[in-house]
């Protein structure tokens, strides 16, 4: 890459950017003082740490986002929303992670645009039929952006992402929440699932590396997995947790049943995403666990 385009701005466009992973790298990239526009829904409540900081800002919801949108020249566009499917019809959650990006994907006038989905490594196995509609939908947007090769389409298949201000029902947040709290008893599986835990700090310098070689990718479709390269067992993961916390709560290991086809051990392989990037995490999960900790003690 010429010394010219390591110096210019990338400008970027973040759809998504209320929802955790999108405001994480909305704030990363701003305080990266890089030319970011972002998308979201009009309904959609702006976070607290957004007030005040002017952005360039898109309604997906709007007859004329697509119009509006391809009337400018973005360089990169990382699509981070993500519907689960929980609280929504299936139209709904087929919109969000189908439809959506596709209309972006080809309402994009400027050509060779790097474009940044992500996947879930629910996929990676067979019968495994948790959120299966949210990961269907993402298998479906996977096949059918195989039919477009003006971009450069890359697809992160995330493992165990967590961080701070994510939604307080996910797995870790919720155990944060009642082990600080010191909860009584708290009912658990055996804990012997294991899995690889990806602090979202990690993910947003892989994002960046990626922007910053956005020339030298070439118009295709990518797809990698994305983690540490190394699994933990929950069990260890929430002891540590615990301990750290200086929880009283007790920890019933067994008195919850498996999901059905649970995943017994996922991790990623890093090859791919190394050839393209020399990036590798660097926060394991003790130290992300502790990194937590201490965003939310200065919370309090």
């Amino acid at each position: 890459m010429s010394s010219e385009n390591q110096n210019k701005k990338p400008k970027i466009l973040i759809i998504g950017a209320y929802g955790f992973l999108g405001r994480h790298f909305t704030k990363y990239c701003l305080k990266k003082d890089y030319l970011v526009s972002i998308g979201v829904k009009s309904t959609s409540n702006k976070p607290l740490d957004f007030l005040g900081t002017p952005i360039d800002t898109y309604y997906t919801d709007t007859n004329n986002f697509i119009d509006e949108i391809g009337q400018n020249t973005f360089e990169v566009v990382v699509y981070a929303a993500v519907n689960y499917g929980k609280n929504s019809t299936e139209n709904e959650l087929r919109h969000s992670n189908v439809e959506l990006p596709l209309k972006i994907l080809t309402g994009l006038k400027k050509k060779e645009i790097l474009f940044v989905h992500f996947d879930t490594f629910y996929n990676k196995f067979q019968n495994y039929n948790y959120l299966d509609n949210y990961s269907f939908s993402k298998r479906e947007f996977k096949q059918l952006v195989k039919e477009l090769t003006d971009n450069k389409i890359v697809g992160l298949q995330l493992e165990h992402l967590y961080g701070p201000n994510d939604n307080p029902s996910k797995f870790i947040p919720t155990l944060f929440k009642r082990i600080s709290s010191n909860d009584k008893d708290i009912k658990l599986t055996d804990g012997k699932q294991r899995r690889d835990f990806l602090f979202v700090d990690d993910l947003l310098i892989l994002l960046d590396m990626l922007v910053h070689e956005r020339n030298n990718i070439a118009c295709g479709n990518y797809h990698f997995e994305i983690g540490t390269g190394n699994s933990v067992s929950i069990l260890e993961f929430i002891k540590e947790l615990k301990f750290q916390l200086g929880s009283t709560s007790n920890l019933i290991f067994g008195a919850l049943t498996h999901r059905e086809n649970e995943i017994m051990d996922s991790k990623a392989k890093l090859d791919k995403i190394q050839s393209i990037v020399n990036w590798r995490p660097q926060i394991d999960f003790i130290n992300g666990i502790k990194i937590l900790q201490n965003i939310e003690s200065n919370k309090s």
